[in-house]
């Protein structure tokens, strides 16, 4: 591909080569008399020091008051005025011109790219019977028609008899708001002609843009063929490319819109400009800016915005004005374009991304190609060089191939980079295939052996039938994934028989009657038909229905409505059967409908969605209603429900079916127990009290059976409903599921751990996360302990007992006849609340009537929430703490004070000096009188 490159750059060049160069070339000398000067030159001269200027006074003038004025001296004299034009009225300038030779010459007067000039003087024409000078126009804004000398700019051409003399007057004026520099040349013919030679020059011109518009014709054909965007982008970007370089060598104004000069050279001015713009979109594209700088992407899409609108302004301003100042506007915002490209490219070199790479060498090239056709325009403005020296441009021409070529190449790497990605997906999915179909086949056997075991277990039928529905539901995954694997490798097959479609969709609906009722839920059949026959199959249409409904019931809140109505239509007049399943659920984000379908995609993937999934249900309904040649379609709002239609094809020339096959039971997998949050076992009240908080059934029944005969199990069946259990109850132990309804275990360890009532309960996570990021993460929330799903029954009592066996150091810690504020930080939650209830006591110690209600309410506990939490403390009722409150409190009394037992009895709240005496003896071995000793 280099090659081929490096090949048509020589072939551009040979091309656009103008052969030796003009000052190689010799000329025969010429001679030219202006205002009486003789002038000898090679191939141009400079004449405009010899022309006189009629400055402008406001008043219109013809070529008659014109000549009045020269005649009366008005004109200034030649070198003494400014050679810049910034006025928009006339001025006109006035020569004589004269042939000294013996023949007949002709001149090329060449005045540069002004807009508009009217000449007098070249011919003269018959008017009422007397030769007057004929008026000629000429300039870069005049319409093509008017033009009859060659070149994009203004030029005359005059022809002068053996020693003819003729007097010229020319009209400048300006078209828009530029200013104008005021240039007078007189060119021998041959050398003008081999300046701007259109024929050579139209065939580079012609042999460039066949280049490029060959890249942009294939570019769109890709477009076309693979829908990528940045194809299109390019093929833009190639467009504005070839109107640039039109409107550069003059042929937007000469050539394409000669009638219309005007708008052609503001189309170019704005084309710079809208260039930049497409540059910096394409570049978005090409280099996949958003994956590479994700951060620089918005700023660019920032930067693209902001320059769109000053476009957009300035273009309808100028058409409105034609004012030069208006689109001359865009010219200084052209430098912040060319910084951000240099530091894009900047950035794309040290990501060493190699398509960014491309980017980034493309755009130096032809970034340097800008610079010097910018330096050679400005040479030519100075007059170091021609205007019409159109072979000095071909640089241009040249690195834009180059530039362009680059990008094709980088297009084409990274076309194959995809491919190979695509290959090495491929490849990775008949891997993944094979993996499914593997594990599958080894799951079978396990699954097997546990669900054949359970079936002969006798005595426990709880259990038997939680091992046979949690093993049915393992084995419907399994044959969901072998089912996707047959179907990703093609060899998934469609049985048809021809039946009653509608019976068997009614015998499928009820089926899940026991699940809808489960829950409260409506669960509606209705049909159109009381009996319609068709051709279908029995498995596919079992497993497409299943998992509308599953879903549907799972992800409707109890007592609502599920209907699956059945009904044929059309569709681009083909009949269709539709099944439509509708419900009044939580509903799917618009957002998401692109990704409901995909594989393993699942609509709420937080750690706190609605019941639990693998994401393959959908994802294989998709696939199996497209393998049936039907299709699904989904509507839903956020909180309104969610409705599912299926069509599938009409056709009647499958066998008739003998019987239907049986569908999956979804009445025995989800006959599950219901999640009321009552304790296991009534009658253990003596037992330490444990809060299980966890949404799957199965899970709860089976820890509640596990630790029935050593713990008083509650049960929740969400975060929200654990938390306010919890508060309730104040358990002394808590078991946490992560992923949970409304809250999840993160959550609920957060919330109780920074309640008082509730922060000194142990709680254990129990959660399918085994990484260890995950088991950090529930540290960090307060839990105390962190079991990974599946556990180990006996690992789960080690940790329970240890647990507790803490609770019981903790109250040996916090003893009420121990200091309570000297306890080293270690529990500084409970150590706060009690200093609380300490200072409560302390305000009221002499108050006879203050009793544990008092002191609930002062803390904002219920009088069961007080109970629990200093039982769980400090091992005492709440009675009792109060009591070995005031009782130490009379100890220090005691000791500092010389109150008699009586006084101190009634000093700390004793109604009875002789209760105060017996219970000081009971707490402190010893009586207060033998204690004062």
């Amino acid at each position: 591909m280099l090659r081929n490159v490096i090949f048509l750059v020589l072939l551009l060049t040979l091309v656009s080569c103008d052969g030796p160069d003009q000052s190689a070339v010799a000329y025969q000398p010429a001679q030219v008399m202006v205002n009486d000067q003789l002038l000898t030159f090679q191939d141009s001269v400079n004449i405009l020091p010899y022309a006189a200027l009629l400055p402008p006074d406001g008043s219109p003038l013809n070529y008659e008051r014109v000549v009045a004025r020269r005649r009366a001296g008005a004109f200034e004299a030649p070198g003494s005025y400014p050679t810049l034009i910034r006025s928009k009225q006339e001025y006109w300038l006035t020569f004589t011109l004269a042939n000294p030779r013996e023949t007949t010459t002709e001149f090329i007067l060449y005045f540069g790219p002004e807009q508009y000039l009217e000449l007098y003087g070249l011919e003269e024409v018959a008017r009422m019977g007397n030769m007057v000078p004929a008026r000629e126009r000429t300039g870069a804004f005049l319409p093509g028609f008017f033009i009859r000398d060659d070149g994009h700019s203004a030029q005359a051409k005059i022809q002068l008899a053996a020693g003819e003399s003729r007097e010229l007057f020319v009209k400048i004026r300006r078209v828009i708001n530029k200013p104008m520099a005021l240039r007078l040349k007189v060119f021998q013919p041959e050398f003008w002609s081999r300046r701007i030679d259109p024929g050579r020059r139209h065939l580079g011109q012609a042999f460039f843009q066949g280049i490029i518009w060959a890249l942009l014709l294939y570019h769109l054909l890709l477009f076309l063929m693979i829908r990528d965007l940045t194809y299109l982008y390019y093929c833009l970007y190639i467009l504005m490319i070839s109107l640039l370089t039109l409107g550069d060598f003059g042929y937007l104004q000469s050539v394409l819109l000669k009638e219309q000069p005007y708008f052609a050279w503001g189309l170019f001015l704005l084309m710079q400009y809208a260039t930049g713009i497409m540059t910096f979109k394409f570049m978005q594209s090409f280099v996949q800016l958003r994956q590479l700088l994700p951060v620089w992407n918005r700023r660019v899409n920032l930067f693209i915005r902001i320059n769109l609108v000053i476009l957009a302004t300035v273009s309808v301003l100028y058409l409105l004005t034609r004012d030069y100042l208006v689109v001359q506007l865009t010219q200084p915002l052209l430098v912040p374009f060319a910084l951000a490209g240099l530091l894009i490219c900047y950035l794309l070199i040290r990501t060493r991304d190699q398509v960014a790479l491309y980017f980034a060498i493309a755009g130096v090239i032809f970034t340097t190609a800008i610079i010097i056709n910018g330096l050679l325009e400005l040479l030519s403005n100075k007059d170091l060089i021609l205007e019409s020296s159109y072979s000095r441009y071909y640089i241009l021409e040249i690195t834009a191939i180059i530039h362009l070529f680059t990008f094709s190449i980088g297009l084409g790497y990274r076309r194959r980079m995809k491919d190979l990605e695509s290959q090495r997906s491929l490849e990775i999915g008949r891997i993944k295939n094979r993996f499914y179909a593997n594990i599958t086949h080894e799951f079978r056997t396990p699954l097997t052996v546990i669900m054949g075991l359970s079936e002969q277990i006798n005595g426990y039928p709880r259990e038997q039938k939680l091992i046979r529905r949690n093993g049915k539901h393992l084995l419907r995954l399994i044959n969901q994934l072998l089912d996707l694997s047959k179907l990703e490798s093609g060899k998934l097959e469609v049985h048809p028989v021809c039946g009653d479609i509608v019976a068997y969709l009614r015998y499928l609906t009820e089926s899940f009657d026991s699940m809808a009722m489960d829950k409260g839920i409506k669960l509606t059949f209705y049909s159109e038909e009381d009996a319609f026959l068709m051709d279908y199959d029995d498995t596919q249409i079992q497993h497409i229905v299943y998992n509308l409904l599953s879903n549907a019931i799972k992800f409707t809140p109890d007592n609502g409505k599920v209907i699956l109505h059945v009904v044929s239509t059309e569709r681009d007049g083909r009949p269709y059967l539709q099944i439509k399943v509708k419900d009044t659920g939580i509903g799917i984000a618009e957002q998401q409908f692109s990704h409901i379908f995909d594989r393993f995609y699942q609509v709420d993937s937080s750690s706190t969605r609605r019941g639990e999934g693998t994401g393959i249900g959908l994802s294989l309904t998709s696939e199996l209603v497209h393998l049936l040649g039907g299709e699904i379609d989904v509507a839903s709002k956020e909180g309104q429900g969610s409705t599912f239609k299926v069509f599938i094809p009409i056709t009647k020339t499958a066998p008739r079916a003998s019987q239907s096959t049986a569908p999956i039971a979804p009445s025995e997998e989800m006959d599950r127990p219901e999640l009321k949050g009552t304790a296991a076992r009534p009658d253990s009240a003596d037992l330490p009290q444990l809060l299980l908080i966890e949404d799957n059934p199965d899970l709860q029944e089976y820890i509640q059976n596990l630790l029935r005969e050593t713990y008083m199990v509650h049960t929740a069946g969400d975060g929200q409903r654990g938390i306010e259990l919890a508060i309730e109850l104040i358990p002394d132990v808590i078991i946490s599921d992560v992923m949970m309804p409304e809250k999840n275990g993160y959550e609920v360890c957060e919330v109780l751990k920074q309640d008082e009532r509730t922060s000194h309960i142990p709680i254990i996570l129990l959660t399918a996360k085994a990484a260890q990021r995950d088991k950090i993460k529930g540290l960090q929330y307060g839990a105390d302990a962190y079991l990974t799903k599946p556990f180990d029954s006996e690992e789960l009592f080690v940790r329970l007992e240890k647990l507790i066996q803490l609770r019981r150091e903790l109250q040996a810690h916090f003893a009420p006849d121990r200091e309570l504020v000297n306890t080293n930080g270690r529990h500084p939650q409970e150590e706060a609340f009690l200093q609380k209830l300490r200072s409560e006591l302390d305000e009221r110690i002499s108050d006879p009537d203050f009793g544990v209600r008092d002191l609930a309410q002062s803390v904002g506990m219920s009088h069961t929430q007080m109970y629990r939490k200093i039982k769980a403390l400090t091992g005492k009722t709440p009675s009792s703490f109060i009591r070995s409150a005031r009782l130490q409190r009379g100890r220090e009394f005691l000791q500092s004070t010389d109150l008699n037992v009586s006084e101190i009895a009634y000093e700390v709240g004793f109604a009875d000096p002789n209760y105060f005496s017996r219970t000081f003896l009971q707490e402190f071995h010893t009586s207060p009188s033998d204690f004062r000793k």
